[in-house]
């Protein structure tokens, strides 16, 4: 049932709306399939007499006429039959959901049209109005839906050409999810003992995942973890502000919280000079032949590998992009931001010195460390 018009535009035609503007009435057409609006002027007759002649030609181009060359096929329609032939695939309940949910803004907006009438400029309106609300990346997302729905209504004949196909792409900056402790700890107890290892050792020292994958057990003199922290530069090569910039000697204190972590990568199961080692040989089955040994470093790749696949089991990222979930790195951060919430100043750890610190100077090489601890109450 059509909504009842109002006071104004009873006694015009169908489709025709009058609307006052600075003391002055000017006409309105609105489309009655693609909801378009079209300026009619302020000349009552000549808006009556273009009305009446276009509700007489729309009629008949979207009557009988329609379901010879097809236009009786309105988005609102195909949508339903695009649903039926999605649900018939192998779908998650989460896309399943996801799918409805798409599928249901895509009908308030192109419901009514006919899709082999559907433009560019429709699509582009459409994903126009999340964009212009500052919600990019469902717009980036309704896009690719829009797609994938005129791909099948391609293949079911139902038009010729993919207009979505053509509306510009929508980029996206990409924001990495912070990890919470929460998560940390829902992924640490996915992760195998290497992985975990890992995890404390970045949470509780800060350290990057090559300066981890670097651990010696043989670094660990006098009650201290020494760390060379390799550092990207972005100094010009060669400089002397380079040269500085390139490492920082850390000496992180071994408190009770860090030793246990140590024993726990003494305690894998597996020999090795490494804090975080290859826990089984691996070895290549292609035509470039390598292999990995038992006990050797794990290489800072493998640890993020190992992290994200942790992560995975979890399921906790599932609603964002694979390019927005936390990696490892994150817990670099998540380590920072609990050091603060204690009190602590975890720049030391983070390797960025000032005047203030302790520096110690060792062998006689005149090599300059920094006294850190790594002091953070990992329970709370």
């Amino acid at each position: 049932m059509n909504r009842p018009r109002k006071k104004g535009n009873f006694d015009l035609p169908t489709n025709l709306y009058a609307e006052k503007r600075k003391k002055k009435v000017y006409y309105v057409y609105k489309h009655p399939v693609a909801n378009t609006r079209h300026g009619m002027g302020s000349d009552r007759m000549q808006a009556i007499l273009a009305a009446q002649q276009l509700n007489s030609m729309l009629s008949i181009e979207y009557g009988l006429v329609d379901k010879v060359i097809g236009r009786a096929n309105t988005f609102a329609s195909w949508i339903e039959k695009y649903i039926e032939l999605r649900l018939s695939e192998d779908l998650s309940k989460k896309t399943v959901d996801q799918l409805k949910y798409d599928t249901t803004l895509m009908k308030e907006h192109l419901g009514d049209i006919p899709v082999m009438d559907i433009t560019v400029f429709h699509c582009s309106e459409f994903l126009d109005k999340w964009v212009s609300e500052n919600k990019r990346r469902m717009a980036a997302r309704l896009r690719s839906a829009l797609i994938k729905c005129f791909d099948f209504a391609v293949g079911n004949g139902l038009t010729e050409s993919n207009p979505a196909k053509k509306t510009l792409p929508i980029t996206v900056k990409v924001q990495r999810e912070r990890l919470t402790k929460e998560q940390f700890d829902t992924i640490y107890n996915s992760a195998p003992i290497h992985i975990r290892n890992a995890m404390m050792l970045a949470l509780l020292t800060l350290q990057r995942r090559e300066d981890i994958s670097n651990m010696k057990f043989s670094d660990i003199k006098d009650g201290y973890l020494h760390v060379i922290q390799k550092k990207t530069s972005k100094a010009k090569k060669g400089s002397r502000k380079d040269s500085a910039n390139k490492a920082a000697y850390l000496r992180i204190q071994v408190t009770p919280a860090l030793n246990s972590i140590i024993k726990s990568c003494r305690n894998t199961g597996v020999l090795s000079q490494f804090l975080i080692h290859q826990m089984i040989t691996r070895t290549s089955s292609g035509a470039l032949k390598w292999e990995v040994k038992k006990g050797q470093r794990l290489q800072p790749d493998n640890i993020t590998r190992g992290f994200a696949t942790a992560r995975e089991k979890t399921g906790l990222f599932d609603d964002l992009e694979k390019s927005a979930r936390p990696t490892f790195h994150e817990i670099r951060s998540l380590g920072a931001h609990l050091y603060k919430e204690q009190g602590i100043d975890p720049q030391a750890l983070l390797g960025h010195t000032d005047e203030k610190m302790t520096n110690h100077y060792l062998d006689g090489h005149g090599i300059q460390w920094t006294d850190v601890s790594a002091d953070l109450n990992v329970n709370t």
